[in-house]
């Protein structure tokens, strides 16, 4: 029996995504399905499912999050590109929009962002994705650590 590799990306809801290169396919039915078509879940089994380990939640998406501060909550919209080890994307909120570039260390983001209003600062997010959540502090500069929340949009 020929087994070949095949690269996966499952969609999960809520446009979760999966990635991983050690998890492989296999029809396992009395015939194949014709290229180009699926074949029937039942002819399909996993190969490779102790490496299951590898699968790992990408952080790539836009987010609803939640600063706790000493003024109170503080709402805005991240929007994330998890590349390797590298993030990017931006911060959104009422008091305007932030580029940010970071760090990705398996389920783990981490960013500075410096903003200037309500006052000049400098913000230091340690983030941790578990699925459709985030979670973590923020440091505050001279105001100590605040937590921050979220949810995938």
């Amino acid at each position: 029996m020929t087994t070949r590799s095949i690269a996966v990306r499952i969609n999960l809801p809520r446009r979760a995504a999966v990635e991983t290169g050690a998890l492989q396919i296999v029809p396992t039915g009395p015939r194949s399905a014709s290229p180009g078509m699926r074949a029937p879940a039942r002819w399909l089994t996993t190969q490779g499912a102790e490496k299951l380990g590898d699968i790992r939640m990408t952080a790539t998406g836009s987010w609803k999050i939640t600063l706790s501060t000493p003024m109170g909550p503080q709402d805005m919209t991240g929007i994330f590109t998890a590349n390797g080890s590298a993030l990017t994307g931006s911060i959104e909120s009422p008091l305007g929009s932030e580029a940010i570039s970071g760090t990705v260390d398996g389920d783990t983001l981490k960013w500075d962002m410096n903003v200037t209003k309500p006052m000049p600062l400098t913000l230091s997010f340690d983030i941790t994705v578990d699925g459709d959540t985030l979670a973590g502090t923020c440091k505050l500069g001279m105001f100590g650590n605040g937590g921050v929340s979220g949810v995938r949009i």
